[in-house]
């Protein structure tokens, strides 16, 4: 009965909310983008994603884990991106964290190389040539601001806090969760597409009796698209 009162928990629909919801300005042009995992073998892109820049090299990846000492790459490796040395990089913007790793959201323009082996020993696939990359510096919203204003926040790059609740690779992210994982009545919630490979995010969430379900407060640095927030970043917050 538990595991199936978690399930419904992650399916169920968003609570109403008779909060007052604060007018947002028209939306201003949203860069277009194809989502990492939609990319085109080879040729012209531009996508969005998280850049980790290494003494050895530049890496993109559709997503990074944060919740270790420094940060890695989430996913698959045969679908990150070799962008190659740092120094010969076209950066606009500031990357965040010190050495060993700096990281940052960019906007990444450039010609995908015909598939081979890039990178140190040859382990990328895919390596990007003439890399224009743009940081893109997240939006503070809330989990309401985003269900209320789906409209204006489609394509747009925010950053969120909230509680996740996650079984499996299905999760939701609630504006108030409350002891034991189980949102407050009348909590907000969205749909939470993210890697759930991150085991060092996984090792500090709660677990809910049974195990399978896990929860806990952090705050996720994603996308909005339709209807849904797609995580890029995912960081624990202590309560």
């Amino acid at each position: 009965m538990i595991i199936g009162f978690w399930f419904l928990v992650l399916l169920s629909a968003c609570a109403a909310s008779v909060e007052p919801t604060p007018q947002l300005p028209p939306a201003p042009t949203v860069v277009p983008f194809t989502p990492f995992g939609g990319l085109p073998a080879q040729g012209q892109i531009i996508t969005l994603g998280y850049l980790l820049v290494r003494e050895s090299g530049a890496l993109l990846v559709g997503s990074a884990s944060f919740a270790a000492a420094q940060p890695q790459a989430l996913g698959n490796p045969v679908d990150a991106i070799w962008c190659g040395d740092p120094a010969m990089l076209h950066i606009t913007g500031a990357l965040s964290g010190s050495d060993p790793v700096r990281s940052a959201i960019v906007i990444a323009r450039g010609t995908l190389s015909e598939p081979g082996a890039y990178g140190p020993s040859g382990i990328y696939r895919r390596q990007l040539r003439d890399a224009m990359l743009t940081v893109i510096v997240p939006e503070e919203t809330s989990v309401a601001n985003l269900q209320d204003n789906t409209g204006y926040y489609e394509g747009r790059v925010v950053r969120v806090n909230g509680g996740i609740v996650t079984r499996d690779t299905s999760a939701v992210l609630v504006d108030r969760l409350g002891s034991g994982g189980v949102p407050q009545p009348a909590a907000r919630q969205v749909k939470l597409r993210w890697t759930a490979d991150d085991t060092a995010l996984l090792a500090q969430l709660n677990s809910a009796p049974g195990g399978k379900v896990r929860f806990g407060q952090v705050q996720i640095e994603g996308y909005w698209h339709n209807g849904t927030l797609i995580a890029l970043a995912i960081r624990p917050v202590s309560p």
